[in-house]
């Protein structure tokens, strides 16, 4: 099943909760308050340039960002592509950036993604077929 998200501030909220939950787990496991933990990680080394830097290619995943933390790639597609989530134990977020889509799961469940919209694919969807032409960002946990 593929749930739509009616706009960003859906996935804004969504994921404001997930780190929430992942502070109270954090803290709940270690002796430190988690306020604290969350300081410690986050990096405030100012840099020269804050542009991710990449090289655009056609109908392949590129990758922006690749941390213990989380994983986000950008797609450019004018040609069907099938996404295979079978090794991956965590939901997806695709975010339309540019033209339209159809996207189906393994059991035939179709829905659209296209610009300024968010689908969220469920940990349990091992295969999504992506065909249109559309340009979206991919990412997980």
């Amino acid at each position: 099943v593929i749930a739509r998200l009616l706009d960003d501030r859906d996935i804004l909220q969504f994921l404001r909760g997930l780190f929430q939950n992942a502070l109270k787990e954090y803290a709940r496991y270690d002796s430190i308050p988690a306020m604290e933990k969350a300081a410690e990680s986050i990096h405030f080394k100012v840099e020269d340039d804050y542009c991710t830097h990449y090289k655009p290619m056609k109908n392949m995943g590129v990758p922006l960002v690749e941390c213990p933390y989380f994983s986000t790639s950008l797609y450019d597609l004018d040609e069907p592509m099938i996404l295979d989530y079978s090794e991956l134990d965590s939901f997806v977020i695709l975010i339309g950036l540019k033209g339209e889509g159809v996207l189906v799961d393994e059991e035939g469940n179709e829905t659209s993604l296209q610009m300024g919209e968010s689908v969220l694919i469920p940990a349990t969807t091992k295969e999504v077929k992506v065909s249109g032409s559309i340009r979206f960002l991919e990412t997980y946990v």
